[in-house]
């Protein structure tokens, strides 16, 4: 639908401040202070290839998964992946978890690591 495309990920920034998701109507930012901690998906585990994760609202497919889901263990969360393969949940201690994708993992592990020693 139009309205996922207006908050399709446009890029994801991870800086020494936190992490922010811009998207085409907005900028989602996420202080290192505010996440509880940070789980990559490990290797290729595919997040909505799994039959309990139920779309609540956004789109599933061919272009990423983007909007808010439902699943089992994690409950709802907001969703802004484009690719499973490099794809990482951020849970903060207030508000639902953000699962997000990154073009380059490695790049994105001194972050990760970061929300991850609290």
């Amino acid at each position: 639908s139009f309205s996922s495309f207006l908050v399709f990920p446009l890029y994801i920034i991870s800086d020494d401040n936190g992490i922010r998701i811009r998207t085409l109507i907005r900028t989602i930012s996420i202080p290192f202070k505010d996440i509880d901690h940070i789980e990559r998906l490990q290797g290729g585990e595919r997040l909505f290839g799994i039959k309990n994760v139920v779309r609540i609202f956004g789109v599933g497919g061919v272009f990423g998964f983007i909007g808010l889901f439902r699943m089992k263990g994690i409950g709802n969360f907001w969703s802004y992946i484009t690719d499973e393969k490099n794809a990482f949940i951020i849970y903060r201690t207030n508000g639902l978890p953000i699962a997000i994708s990154v073009s380059d993992p490695d790049e994105f592990l001194p972050y990760y690591l970061k929300g991850d020693a609290k």
